[in-house]
């Protein structure tokens, strides 16, 4: 017996996540505008806790720790959404945070209490918890800056840039939802070595290459910097590398 859930009257909003950007007040080259990564469509169902979840960031699968002794290990350590899970959606002057797992912490505490000392006349900011609330609950302005950090600092703008009700042309499965819509256009790293396949590995303080950091593909990485009975040559560091085009 097919249990497929089909929808009938439903709210559908349309979410695009911007690339996190640099500013420097001494440039303003086109690289620095906002531009989107992903467009995302959700139904008034889904929760915060599906928005976050669909939103792709090469530092959740990345490995902070220099693998250049183990390099053949590095599927073993975690990476960074399994260290870090902590997270919030900052809209409309409420922090929803993330608190799925024992080990979340509440990332908005320091910032409301440093938002409340006297003088600062901030205005006031709630918080709620992501996992308990809709889409459908929300107040949004479409069009308007939010932000989603997370890895303590690692910020996100988004925005609603659409709001109505789910068409013939849209997807009509519920288990179809969140959906990725369509994403921006990213230029990926390609390997600084043979320049055809998409680099997997970045290598600092290497005294064998001109550039620090310098890209490596997969081959590359391992018959460059390693003898073939696996033994590292010269003196380098050495960290996986997750291109955002790869997601």
């Amino acid at each position: 017996m097919s249990h497929t859930i089909f929808i009938s009257i439903q709210l559908l909003v349309v979410v695009r996540i911007y690339r996190p950007i640099k500013y420097d007040t001494h440039r303003h080259s086109l690289l620095d505008r906002t531009r989107y990564t992903q467009e995302l469509y959700l139904l008034g169902k889904n929760k915060l806790s599906e928005l976050r979840d669909h939103i792709k960031c090469a530092l959740d699968h990345s490995v902070s720790a220099d693998l250049s002794h183990y390099p053949n290990e590095s599927k073993s350590v975690k990476n960074g959404k399994e260290l870090y899970k902590s997270g919030f959606l900052f809209i409309n002057d409420c922090f929803y945070n993330d608190m799925r797992w024992p080990d979340c912490i509440d990332y908005s505490e320091v910032i409301l209490n440093w938002a409340n000392q006297p003088g600062r006349k901030l205005g006031k900011f709630t918080k709620a918890i992501m996992e308990d609330t809709y889409i459908r609950d929300l107040d949004i302005r479409l069009g308007y800056p939010y932000v989603y950090v997370h890895h303590g600092e690692h910020e996100h703008l988004f925005s609603f840039v659409d709001a109505r009700l789910v068409s013939a042309n849209d997807p009509q499965e519920v288990s179809n939802y969140p959906y990725e819509r369509s994403v921006g256009i990213r230029n990926g790293k390609n390997c600084m070595i043979c320049s055809m396949f998409v680099a997997k590995w970045i290598t600092t303080e290497n005294d064998r290459v001109p550039e620090d950091p310098f890209y490596f593909c997969e081959d590359c990485f391992h018959n460059f910097n390693y003898g073939k009975d696996g033994s590292k040559i010269g003196n380098f560091k050495a960290y996986k590398y997750v291109d955002n085009n790869a997601l």
